[in-house]
């Protein structure tokens, strides 16, 4: 029971029981109290609603009087604003027009700031190259290409293109000069060899030209780099040999030029021997000075490439635009063109071999790729293998075991056929291996294949015309070769050239139809 009930309870009746008796007067008198608050909420209830419905519609009077007084006040102030508009027009016409002008000023203002900046850095480079303080030539140079960089977003076509005219203006001048004068120390210091014992030099004049020789190849370095910046961002490819070895290949260039174009004559044809051994020739010639006196100052420039490296590199240009301009000729008789393949992959086995530069780096065989002359090789190569296959399989020796006078050398008992068959196709791989395009490499491979599939159909002939007498000295020997085959197959495709590959392309000839018939 709640404390306080209890209490009421005590405080009305006491400890006496027979007092118990008025509970029911004490239960009258709570209804009739609780009747008069019924009544009088009832009355206050009726009293607040009706005084709430008043209050609502003097709020519903406000609301509607202040909406009509916005919207009057609204309508006045617009009329206002568009009155003052409408005499302020003219004035805004005005202004707009007079800040047009001012942006186009501005522009004006900014065209002018560079073509200014461009005419003074002309004037820089023109006087450091009067002095001859080519190094500040240089900087000047760098800052106008900056320039010419930032503008390339601009759509001012005309400024962009003078820019860019006055930066190949400059450009060219500072290659002549630095160009001029390298040559100059590089003829003082011997260069290039043709001599094969020259005057020696006095050991504090060489010194001398040796430290000019290292500031001028710094400055042609930056050129360079210049230049080959320009040449990414026009989309051109970018050199490849840096600009002074390329100024250094200049005068062996002029000289290839003369003796193996035109109507000299050891501009033949039938003779692309003669200038791929005057190139290994230079290589050779060359290889002391570019050691000791040109691989130095590329060590103290800190260039990633070896001198004679780019040298090669620059050499091989030479050879293979040679080459192409002699292919359309080449390619109209067989002999020439497969003579000058020949020689083409046996100057690349000497430059890798005798030179030990890496094929990875140095690879003169891109020029066989091209087309026409790949097409044209690779159809040679061809009915070449097709004749070797049809001569060997129609020898009397063919099936004859190779060394069968001495059997501890040949366990397998290879026939005759079957070892100078692999033998043809190891040739042919000799021939492609080293080709940069994996493309070209594949289709070399397809020869192959159908080479195998040729040799495959006569093993096939040969077993059917046994019949079941699979004892037979032939049939013997068949199995033998075809044993070889397979073991020879699969030891080739761990050979460098499969893995480089990344795919074993011999494997894709199904091997059981060397076993059909067996």
């Amino acid at each position: 029971m709640n404390p306080e009930v209890r209490s009421y309870f005590i405080s009305q009746f006491g400890d006496d029981i027979s007092q118990l008796r008025g509970v029911r007067q004490l239960v009258e008198n709570a209804e009739r109290e609780l009747d008069i608050v019924k009544s009088k909420l009832s009355e206050k209830r009726f009293s607040l609603t009706a005084e709430t419905d008043g209050i609502r519609r003097d709020c519903d009077v406000a609301v509607r009087q202040a909406a009509s007084l916005v919207e009057k006040r609204t309508v006045n102030e617009l009329s206002a604003i568009n009155a003052h508009l409408q005499q302020t027009h003219p004035l805004v016409e005005s202004v707009s027009s007079l800040v047009s002008q001012v942006a186009e000023l501005d522009k004006c203002r900014k065209y002018l700031r560079w073509m200014e900046e461009v005419n003074v850095l002309s004037s820089c480079i023109e006087d450091s190259v009067g002095s001859g303080t080519f190094s500040s030539a240089l900087d000047y140079l760098e800052q106008m290409a900056q320039i010419s960089a930032s503008l390339q977003p601009s759509s001012c076509l005309h400024l962009k293109s003078w820019v860019q005219s006055v930066v190949s203006h400059w450009h060219e001048i500072l290659k002549k000069q630095l160009s001029s004068e390298f040559g100059s120390v590089l003829q003082s210091l011997h260069w290039p060899v043709i001599e094969t014992a020259p005057k020696p030099l006095p050991r504090a004049e060489v010194s001398a030209l040796q430290t000019k020789l290292s500031v001028l190849f710094k400055q042609l370095l930056r050129l360079g780099k210049r230049e080959s910046s320009a040449s990414v961002a026009r989309g051109v490819r970018q050199r490849s040999v840096l600009l002074p070895i390329e100024m250094m290949v200049h005068p062996l260039s002029k000289r290839f030029k003369y003796h193996f174009y035109g109507k000299r004559p050891t501009n033949a044809l039938h003779k692309p021997e003669w200038y791929m051994r005057q190139v290994m020739n230079w290589l050779r010639d060359h290889s002391i000075f570019l050691d000791t006196v040109i691989q130095p100052v590329m060590d103290v420039l800190d260039c990633k490439a070896t001198a004679k490296a780019e040298f090669a590199m620059a050499m091989l240009e030479l050879v293979a635009d040679k080459f192409t301009h002699d292919v359309p000729k080449l390619c109209e008789d067989d002999n020439l063109l497969s003579h000058g393949v020949d020689e083409m992959l046996l100057f690349h086995r000497e430059l890798n071999v005798m030179h030990e530069f890496p094929i990875s780096q140095l690879n003169c065989l891109e020029v066989l790729t091209e087309e026409p002359c790949f097409s044209k090789w690779l159809e040679l190569e061809r009915t070449n293998a097709e004749l070797r296959l049809k001569t060997l399989l129609s020898s009397p020796t063919a099936w004859c075991l190779l060394y069968k006078d001495m059997p501890d050398v040949d366990d397998l008992r290879v026939p005759d056929c079957a070892e100078t068959f692999m033998t043809l196709l190891r040739s042919i791989e000799g021939r492609y291996e080293h080709l940069p395009l994996f493309s070209c490499q594949h289709r070399f491979v397809d020869l192959q294949k159908d080479l195998l599939s040729a040799f495959t159909v006569e093993l096939k002939k040969l077993a059917t015309s046994e019949g079941k007498n699979v004892v037979s000295q032939r049939y013997v020997v068949l199995i033998n070769a075809t044993n070889f085959v397979l073991t020879t197959l699969r030891d080739w495709m761990e050979r460098p050239v499969r893995q480089t590959m990344k795919l074993q392309p011999l494997q894709r000839i199904d091997h059981s139809t060397y076993v059909l018939y067996f």
